[in-house]
C-alpha cells in the first residue's frame, strides 16, 4: 500500500470539526466527515487502508496516529507564527525525505549490483498464477526507491489541496511526523543508509503484506518460478 495514502488517512483522523460524528467501526477512527464532494473519496481511502494493512503494521500506524493527534491537540494552530513554523517543518521534512531517497538512488547506481533477481509477482484477484519478473538487484532497488519518491510527490499534492484549498492545518503536523517514520521504515533506506544486511524482512523481493498476508507477497521458490516459466514458454509458442 502506498505510504503516502497510509499517511493521508492517518492525517484525516487528525481533522476535527464542531459538528463531527464518528464513522462506522469498520473504518479507521476518523473524527469527522469531510464536506461533499470529498466525503466519498475519504471513506473509500479509509476502507482500503483498513483492509489492506498487515495486523502489525496497522497497530504501529494506529499508535503513531494516536501519539501524533495527542501532540497536535496541544499545538495552537490559530497562532499565525505557530502555523508558519508547522508549515516550515512540513516542507523541511519532505525535502529531507526526498534528499535521502535521492542519496539512496545514487548509492544503488554506484554499487551497481547486477545479481539476477527472479520472482513471481502475484496477479490480480481471480487470476491464474502471477507474472514472472526477471531483473537485477540494481534495477529492483531503483524501482522500489522510485515508488517511494512518487509516494512523497503524491502526498505533497494531496496535502497542498487539503491545506490550501480545504484549509486544514493539523494534517501538516501529522504528515511531518509520519514522513519521518515512513523514511525510517523504508527498506532501501535500511539497506543503503543504515547498512543493514538484505536478509529477513529486507530480503529481496520485499514482502508487501496486505489483507491477503503472505499470499500477496512475491514468490521466490523454485516451483513457482518453474511454473511461471512454463506459462511464458507456452505463450511464446
Amino acid at each position: 500500500m502506498n505510504p503516502a495514502v497510509q499517511n493521508l488517512v492517518i492525517s484525516l483522523g487528525a481533522m476535527q470539526r464542531p459538528s463531527a460524528r464518528s464513522l462506522p467501526s469498520c473504518l479507521p477512527p476518523l473524527t469527522f466527515l469531510p464536506p461533499f464532494p470529498y466525503r466519498a473519496p475519504c471513506i473509500a481511502l479509509a476502507t482500503a487502508i483498513r483492509h489492506s494493512q498487515p495486523a502489525a503494521n496497522t497497530t504501529a500506524l494506529t499508535s503513531a496516529r494516536m501519539d501524533g493527534r495527542a501532540v497536535a491537540k496541544k499545538v495552537p494552530f490559530d497562532d499565525p507564527q505557530v502555523l508558519t513554523y508547522v508549515r516550515i517543518a512540513y516542507v523541511a521534512t519532505q525535502v529531507v525525505v526526498l534528499g535521502v531517497y535521492y542519496y539512496v538512488g545514487q548509492q544503488i547506481k554506484k554499487k551497481n549490483d547486477q545479481t539476477v533477481l527472479k520472482y513471481v509477482e502475484p496477479g490480480p484477484m481471480g487470476a491464474d498464477g502471477g507474472k514472472l519478473i526477471t531483473t537485477t538487484v540494481r534495477d529492483y532497488d531503483l524501482q522500489e526507491t522510485s515508488k517511494l519518491m512518487r509516494a512523497v510527490y503524491f502526498g505533497l499534492a494531496m496535502m497542498s489541496f487539503m491545506h490550501l484549498y480545504m484549509k486544514y492545518t493539523q494534517p501538516l503536523f501529522i504528515q511531518a511526523l509520519m514522513g519521518l517514520k515512513t523514511l525510517y521504515d523504508a527498506k532501501p533506506v535500511a539497506i543503503y543508509v543504515f547498512g543493514k544486511p538484505a536478509e529477513g524482512d529486507l530480503k529481496r523481493p520485499f514482502k508487501q503484506g496486505g489483507m491477503f498476508g503472505a499470499a500477496g507477497d512475491p514468490q521466490t521458490d523454485k516451483a513457482a518460478i518453474d511454473e511461471a516459466e512454463k506459462k511464458v514458454g507456452k505463450k511464446e509458442d
